[in-house]
C-alpha cells in the first residue's frame, strides 16, 4: 500500500493548497513558499509569527492576514516562547550563583566566626591551665604535703 499513501499525502496537500488559495487568497508563489517550508497543514502554520512567515518568503500584508485568520496555538508551542522561557532559565541561574556566592560568604563568615571562637576558646583554657599551675604553686607553697 506504499502508492496509496503517498496519492492521500497528495490529496492532504491538494487540500492545503486550495485552503490557502480560497480562505487566505494566496497566490501560487506564495503557497509554493509555504509548500517549500514543508508545511502540510493549517495546524503546521499556526507555530509562526508574522516575522518568521515573512522570513521564509512570504510578503508582509499575506503574513499579516495568514497570522491574524490562524487559531494561535499556545503560547508555550510557539518558537517565539523560546528566547522568554531562555531569558527566565538565565535569570534563574544568575539568581541562583547570586545566592550561592552570599552563601558561600555567609559560611566564609561562620568558619571565621568558629575559628575565633576556637581560638579564644583555647586561649581560655591555656589561661585556666596555667591559672590552675599558679594555684597549685601556691597551695604548694603554703602547704607542700596536701597536693603530694
Amino acid at each position: 500500500g506504499d502508492t496509496s499513501s503517498s496519492t492521500l499525502r497528495e490529496e492532504e496537500l491538494k487540500g492545503f493548497e486550495k485552503v490557502l488559495k480560497d480562505t487566505f487568497d494566496l497566490n501560487d508563489a506564495e503557497v509554493a513558499v509555504l509548500m517549500g517550508q514543508n508545511m502540510t497543514c493549517l495546524e503546521d502554520l499556526r507555530h509562526f509569527s508574522v516575522a518568521e512567515l515573512t522570513g521564509f518568503g512570504l510578503p508582509l500584508p499575506c503574513a499579516r492576514r495568514l497570522h491574524a485568520t490562524l487559531p494561535q496555538a499556545p503560547p508555550e508551542d510557539t518558537p517565539t516562547a523560546y528566547p522568554d522561557l531562555i531569558s527566565n532559565i538565565a535569570n534563574s541561574l544568575a539568581k541562583v550563583s547570586k545566592q550561592n556566592a552570599e552563601l558561600a560568604a555567609e559560611v566564609q563568615r561562620l568558619n571565621t566566626v568558629i575559628e575565633s571562637m576556637e581560638a579564644a576558646h583555647e586561649n581560655d583554657r591555656q589561661q585556666w591551665l596555667s591559672d590552675l599551675e599558679n594555684l597549685k604553686a601556691q597551695v604548694r607553697a603554703k602547704c607542700p604535703d596536701i597536693l603530694d
